[in-house]
């Protein structure tokens, strides 16, 4: 019977994984997502840009989905384009086109540069753990996996708030 995704036969065993070691689960997060939360002025300007963001893209909705609706009422009316305005619909639409790129874009900086700035951080705490490991501590990894897990797994915290915390907050924040 096929255990992998690619129909090959056999039990699967993750790569870099010490045998004995338990997969990550929800509550293995829980220290990253603290960390997270240390650094808060950053990430809750990040978070309130993100949130001014998706306000701005339901108003670019909005506005241009009511200004379509009003143009098409005005074009069955006999008369009707001479009394239509065009211009408050279309500076409202400009107005929210231009304020959510730039909040997207603000958002963008100050949430990249808040991971940049922890990620560094832990980096830098685990290569000093690391670094005091005797070798026989790390007789179970060769340096490449060790390597590659250690730059993989900081790596994964980057997405864990770019990609989960801060969308996710923003949607139940809107």
């Amino acid at each position: 019977m096929s255990n992998s995704i690619h129909g090959r036969a056999g039990p699967s065993r993750p790569r870099f994984r010490p045998a004995g070691e338990v997969p990550a689960g929800i509550g293995d997060l829980r220290p990253f997502l603290r960390l997270f939360l240390d650094d808060g002025r950053w990430l809750v300007t990040g978070l309130g840009l993100a949130l001014l963001g998706l306000i701005a893209g339901l108003g670019l909705v909005g506005s241009s989905g009511a200004f379509l609706a009003a143009t098409a009422l005005v074009a069955v009316q006999p008369g009707g384009i001479g009394n239509f305005n065009m211009i408050t619909p279309t500076g409202w639409i400009r107005l929210f086109a231009v304020g959510r790129t730039v909040t997207r874009w603000a958002e963008r900086v100050f949430t990249h540069d808040a991971t940049f700035r922890l990620l560094g951080g832990l980096r830098v705490w685990l290569w000093r753990r690391l670094s005091r490991l005797s070798p026989r501590q790390l007789g179970n990894w060769h340096a490449g996996e060790l390597l590659n897990r250690f730059v993989r797994d900081i790596d994964n915290l980057d997405h864990l708030y770019l990609r989960l915390v801060v969308p996710t907050s923003a949607a139940f924040a809107a």
